[in-house]
């Protein structure tokens, strides 16, 4: 998928890497491992990011998407704070020339399993350097109000007419402030929302 920013920055997001990642280099030149099913070539995946970078776009690598659901190693070495995951990740942004990461959560409402994906992500991100940054792909529903989110004060008299994972990012942004906080740019998911019983503000 490709999207673009308005304002003087623009995005492109290469989709989808597995989040039970590994990477065996660009010297291997393969992308066993990582899930992505590009007919390009790492190296030349590099080439083209190299062009992109001097037309000023910068390109985020998308972890998950509604195809991947294995965050359970990604998550504990999240909570460990370090794992073969999270180097393998730093090691293909430096590698390739991704700008960062895009945490692309589409599976269940566990929320402390997402924040510690989102930790593990963040520690990449800043293990890579070079001034990397950290997206999320938030849900269209994912601020909504719902039963577990009753008690806040904006959420008074609301309730989403949506169940599935309405309100996820809301009970991240509550139940984990700080991790809420890693992330430089939200992405709304809003392509597919329609416009029944959506309310984009």
């Amino acid at each position: 998928r490709a999207e673009i920013v308005l304002g003087e920055e623009q995005r492109v997001v290469a989709s989808f890497a597995n989040p039970n990642f590994s990477w065996g280099g660009l010297a291997a030149n393969s992308w066993s491992g990582t899930g992505l099913e590009f007919t390009a070539m790492p190296k030349d995946m590099k080439a083209a990011i190299d062009v992109l970078h001097l037309r000023k776009i910068k390109v985020v690598l998308a972890v998950g998407g509604a195809s991947f659901n294995d965050w359970a190693g990604l998550a504990a070495e999240g909570q460990a704070g370090s794992g073969s995951r999270i180097n393998a990740l730093a090691k293909i942004m430096t590698d390739v020339g991704f700008d960062g990461l895009d945490v692309d959560y589409e599976t269940d409402g566990d929320v402390a399993r997402y924040a510690n994906v989102t930790k593990a992500m963040r520690k990449a991100v800043d293990q890579a350097g070079g001034g990397r940054i950290l997206t999320v792909a938030g849900w269209s529903t994912g601020a909504d109000c719902t039963a577990a989110t009753t008690n806040m004060a904006d959420c008074a008299g609301k309730l989403s007419y949506w169940g599935g994972n309405a309100g996820r990012e809301r009970l991240l942004a509550r139940d984990y402030p700080d991790v809420a906080k890693m992330f430089d740019v939200v992405n709304v998911m809003s392509y597919d929302a329609r416009y029944e019983h959506y309310d984009g503000a």
